[in-house]
């Protein structure tokens, strides 16, 4: 049933969409892409359109032709910056990207679910592991955006039965990945023998690898209608610590790598979370979902 629906994913030329267009379209699903603007990688892609998600009319006209039956929205901006005026505008850009999407699904007059990733940044401060169920205390506009969202789509399937799963991942890596990033930058910067500059690295991450990722949001299009309304964590069930993580890449590369990396030479952020691990029995439960990559495989792959 779900290869005959038409399946609309935005941000499809970013990180996750990149992949999950490649494993959608192997298995033969119907998608079309929105993207900001095409890129040399992308302009062969017949099932691309460009489409300036912050205009209202734009999106709700596209989605009136299109008539998709599912949307994926990867679509958004992920500056972490603390500097008041790019918290302003990172906050104001995500969440009026997404509230577009949400209305032109909203006019559709047959839609069966929208998947939003969401980040596990919307439970900032409190404490780890994070469950679904805490208050969440974002402590940058990334996390605080995505949260909103989350809010807002929570609301309208309380009020409106509007079907939507929202994922949480992780700090999420892989192959291809851009170096704003730190796994991605981290990797690079020890292939090219640079010294790699970088906190003390005593906070924890919980990465997981983008494969585990896309086949989460595939099952969230395929799940019974009684999970809609849901926010999932979605990660690697394991947190390490960044310093460890470093080190192990490092011996990934070849030995002497470890004299490239500079630990303290960064600062923490501000805000910085040090304890951060997500609690994923959910993701198992609603979706039977389980990560299948550990992360010296994934490491290793990305490499």
């Amino acid at each position: 049933m779900l290869k005959n629906s038409l399946i609309l994913i935005t941000g499809a030329n970013g990180f996750v969409g990149r992949h999950v267009c490649e494993a959608m379209k192997n298995k033969g699903f119907r998608i079309v892409q929105l993207v900001r603007s095409r890129t040399s990688i992308s302009k062969k892609e017949n099932a691309q359109i460009v489409v300036d998600l912050t205009k209202s009319n734009m999106v709700a006209e596209t989605f009136s032709v299109l008539q998709p039956d599912y949307v994926i929205h990867l679509a958004g901006e992920k500056n972490r910056n603390d500097i008041d005026t790019q918290f302003r505008n990172s906050y104001d850009r995500n969440l009026a990207i997404s509230f577009n999407v949400i209305e032109a699904c909203l006019g559709l007059p047959k839609f069966e679910r929208l998947i939003f990733l969401g980040s596990c940044d919307e439970y900032g401060h409190e404490s780890s592991p994070f469950d679904e169920m805490q208050r969440e205390q974002p402590a940058n506009a990334y996390g605080l955006s995505k949260l909103a969202v989350t809010k807002i789509l929570s609301g309208l399937y309380q009020s409106r039965q509007f079907p939507s799963i929202v994922l949480r991942p992780t700090v999420i890596y892989g192959p291809n990945q851009g170096d704003e990033m730190f796994l991605s930058a981290l990797i690079q910067s020890l292939l090219a023998q640079k010294d790699f500059a970088m906190t003390y690295g005593e906070q924890y991450r919980d990465f997981v690898y983008i494969d585990d990722v896309v086949d989460a949001i595939i099952k969230s299009l395929t799940v019974d209608n009684k999970v809609n309304g849901s926010v999932i964590n979605i990660g690697s069930g394991a947190s390490w610590q960044v310093k460890n993580i470093a080190t192990l890449v490092a011996n990934s590369i070849q030995q002497d790598a470890n004299n490239y990396l500079k630990f303290g030479a960064v600062s923490y952020r501000l805000t910085e979370v040090m304890n951060y691990a997500a609690n994923i029995d959910r993701a198992h439960k609603l979706l039977g979902w389980r990560p299948t990559i550990s992360l010296e495989q994934g490491l290793q792959q990305t490499i």
